[in-house]
């Protein structure tokens, strides 16, 4: 809990909370002071924050500055992330064309330098995508156990549906509306991604059967049957944009409410 709470809030993201959110940094003092001192309690970190939340006070209203701000930050982690890592990445590293794969002479070394590149490429793609999913998960849980009356213990073992119910009854949205097929697609792509072939990538398939596009029926069939399902997808460039995107949506929802 400390790792994760100190990364987010006084590490990387340290120099971009705006003035406005300066009582996070104060808990982010509240929680280092605690951390020196000897047994650290998450549960005495998360009491203070939630005391601070409600006893601010402004002409008789309750602000909510800090109970949004970690929405906005959560998005504007993930604008940061795709326009300083990824983009850049993506660009420096771009498949080579399968009819341009070991041309000119089609040499076989030259084929294997460039079927091994593909492969980085598309590893690389996949890893990204398991970051911005992970992470969307794990600031999730963050920001209910932050916000919700409920035991930090029911978040932790809530699988997704449940996660958005929770979303839904704090801030008063549909859960259906906070379920973006996006943010579904990227959440079965998390468990591809760490499991291989299983349950989750059928349902993948089913999701968006695009990410094996560049396979036929017959290549198809022979990875399925032998346990290549997870090892053939291909994440494309516009398959992370449309994942960048829905977490964006969906945390900028959040916090607007």
């Amino acid at each position: 809990f400390v790792g994760r709470t100190l990364h987010k809030f006084g590490g990387v993201l340290g120099a971009q909370v705006s003035p406005k959110s300066k009582q996070i940094t104060d808990w982010v003092c509240f929680v280092k002071n605690e951390q020196r001192s000897n047994g650290f309690n998450p549960s005495l970190a998360i009491s203070y924050w939630r005391s601070h939340e409600r006893s601010d006070l402004s002409e008789g209203r309750v602000l909510r500055r800090r109970r949004d701000s970690y929405a906005s930050i959560n998005a504007n982690e993930m604008r940061e992330f795709m326009d300083q890592v990824v983009t850049p990445s993506l660009g420096r590293l771009q498949p080579v064309p399968g009819e341009l794969i070991g041309a000119p002479n089609r040499y076989l070394t030259q084929i294997a330098r460039d079927n091994s590149h593909n492969s980085l490429c598309y590893e690389m793609r996949l890893s990204f995508a398991l970051t911005v999913g992970a992470t969307f998960e794990r600031n999730l849980r963050l920001w209910l156990v932050l916000r919700s009356e409920f035991a930090a213990e029911r978040i932790e073992r809530a699988k997704r549906q449940t996660l958005f119910q929770y979303v839904s009854d704090l801030k008063g949205l549909r859960a259906e509306t906070l379920q973006d097929e996006n943010l579904l697609e990227l959440w079965e792509l998390v468990s591809v991604a760490r499991h291989g072939d299983g349950p989750a990538a059928r349902r993948l398939r089913e999701l968006n059967p695009e990410l094996w596009a560049h396979q036929d029926a017959a290549m198809q069939a022979v990875s399925d049957r032998v346990g290549l399902r997870a090892s053939s997808l291909r994440v494309q460039d516009a398959d992370m944009d449309r994942y960048f995107a829905a977490v964006v949506a969906f945390w900028e929802a959040v916090s607007r409410v």
